[in-house]
């Protein structure tokens, strides 16, 4: 039986990895050392706005997102593809989904607290909805490689600022 689409296992900085950079409304998703055996046959990409519990995959334009999978399918079975390949894409996003608070962007905010002394103070603090993107790869073989990464990094510390301070999820 083939192996399985993996990463490479001497690379400890092979993976896959999803961003938002602040102050932009579209994702970035970055591949590193992907070794396919066969041929990368299909691509499927899932949004999920964990915050909310909602599948936000039409944040995406269908545009880009054919795009992005027409430019995976087929890789994987050349000699340049053989010892891992890397791959990185920004997928432009539907302002509408940020403007009706479907998706509260990844960025810095204002965040009042109190203090010990029951004063008002405002914090800037690394806020926004925890936006996580699955990606799910098949090869000619019918091998299957599922990862999913979050639009936040293990070292950056996000403040949920729901209920008073935004509208619920899904503000339509």
């Amino acid at each position: 039986m083939p192996d399985q689409p993996q990463f490479d296992p001497t690379n400890p900085n092979s993976g896959f990895n999803a961003n938002q950079e602040l102050a932009s409304l579209s994702y970035k998703v970055d591949i590193v050392d992907l070794i396919v055996r066969g041929t990368i046959a299909s691509v499927d990409i899932q949004v999920l706005n964990i915050t909310c519990g909602t599948d936000v995959t039409d944040v995406i334009l269908p545009t880009a997102l054919e795009q992005f999978k027409n430019l995976l399918i087929g890789r994987g079975n050349t000699f340049a593809d053989a010892g891992g390949f890397n791959f990185s894409f920004t997928f432009p996003t539907d302002p509408r989904f940020f403007n009706d608070l479907r998706i509260l962007s990844k960025r810095i905010r204002g965040v009042r607290k109190l203090d010990a002394q029951g004063q008002v103070t405002i914090e800037d603090e690394l806020t926004g909805d925890d936006i996580v993107i699955i990606l799910t790869i098949r090869d000619t073989f019918g091998q299957v490689l599922r990862v999913d990464n979050s639009i936040f990094s293990g070292e950056e510390s996000r403040t949920e600022i729901r209920g008073s301070q935004v509208p619920a999820c899904g503000n339509l």
